[in-house]
């Protein structure tokens, strides 16, 4: 899991594969990724749902999942495609995919071109071990950028994930 945050800004989350089936190598060129992802903060929202998921990122930060939800659950019924998936990245600052999937399914079915709507689903994909569901939303959010370095770390991503699909399927 990958995350940023700063005053002001929304937090922005990704769940990426880390050398699922690396093989064993010396030296800390093992514990890098051949990528890099790419975080990007938003401006807050203005009015009352904005502060709501302000509130909801203070509480995921300090480890009040619960009063995080509860925020979250005001939101669920948005059709802003921007709120949909502040509140999914901030479940996934829980480190909670089940309840952001919902959010970013969501915002995926009022703007199927939402990168990170698309990507929102590849994170919490791969955090259920759902490794064919995460490759092919991760396919669908490079599909949706034109910036080579996303579309660059997405790629690298599909690689590991059809990786480990390949070790996987073949153990048993």
């Amino acid at each position: 899991m990958f995350d940023a945050s700063a005053p002001g800004l929304l937090p922005d989350a990704i769940a990426l594969p880390f050398n699922l089936v690396a093989p064993p190598s010396k030296g800390i060129d093992r514990l890098v990724p051949s990528w890099h992802p790419i975080l990007r903060l938003q401006p807050l929202p203005s009015g009352e749902m904005g502060q709501m998921l302000v509130d909801a990122a203070i509480a995921a930060r300090t480890q009040r999942p619960e009063r995080a939800v509860e925020l979250l659950a005001l939101l669920q019924d948005t059709r802003d495609v921007e709120i949909l998936t502040a509140a999914g990245t901030i479940c996934l600052l829980m480190r909670d995919a089940t309840v952001a999937r919902p959010f970013f399914r969501r915002a995926l079915e009022r703007d199927p071109k939402s990168f990170r709507a698309a990507l929102g689903m590849g994170s919490t994909a791969l955090m259920q071990r759902d490794v064919d569901t995460a490759a092919r939303a991760f396919g669908e959010a490079r599909s949706l950028t034109k910036d080579k370095d996303e579309r660059g770390y997405l790629s690298a991503a599909i690689v590991e994930l059809n990786k480990a699909h390949f070790v996987m399927k073949g153990t048993y």
